[in-house]
This record gives C-alpha cells, sequence and structure tokens, in this order.
C-alpha cells in the first residue's frame, strides 16, 4: 500500500483543487485534507489536465500546481516500487 500524498503546502492550492473538483464531479469530500491517497491525487491530476487555467483553481499557476503534483506522485510511486523492480 502507498503512503497518501501531500497535494500542496498551501491551503489556498488545496482549497482551488477542492473548488475545481466540486464544479466538475460535485460535492465529494476526497480533499478535506491536504494529504490523500495517490489515487485521488491521480483524479486530481486528470480533471485539472482538462480543466482551463483558473486564478481560483490554480493560485500558482496552472501547469506548475499539475507538475508538482505530477513529481509527487512520481515520488510515491517509485518509493513504493523501490526494491521491485530489478
Amino acid at each position: 500500500m502507498m503512503e497518501p500524498i501531500r497535494l500542496s503546502d498551501s491551503e489556498m492550492v488545496v482549497a482551488g483543487l477542492r473548488a475545481m473538483l466540486e464544479h466538475y464531479i460535485g460535492p465529494h469530500g476526497y480533499l478535506d485534507s491536504s494529504w490523500v491517497p495517490v489515487e485521488i491525487a491521480l483524479l486530481v491530476l486528470a480533471v485539472a489536465r482538462r480543466s482551463h487555467d483558473d486564478e481560483v483553481w490554480f493560485p500558482r499557476g496552472h501547469g506548475a500546481t499539475i507538475q508538482a503534483i505530477e513529481q509527487r506522485v512520481d515520488e510515491s510511486l517509485t518509493a513504493a516500487m523501490r526494491g521491485v523492480l530489478r
């Protein structure tokens, strides 16, 4: 099982991502914390990639937010697979 990842250290960024998800999928409760399972981070990424750049949803920029989450997901996957890959 993979450890949860922190989407962002900024509550403003997490609040923006929460608002983005609510816009597209309705009330969800997935981002009640900045720490989420990797599966939820992947959902956020999938929706964010298809979303337009909105100042409220992406206060640090659309591309920068996506890139930061991708890096955290990649680090989590790498750590989970360490020792398994040969």
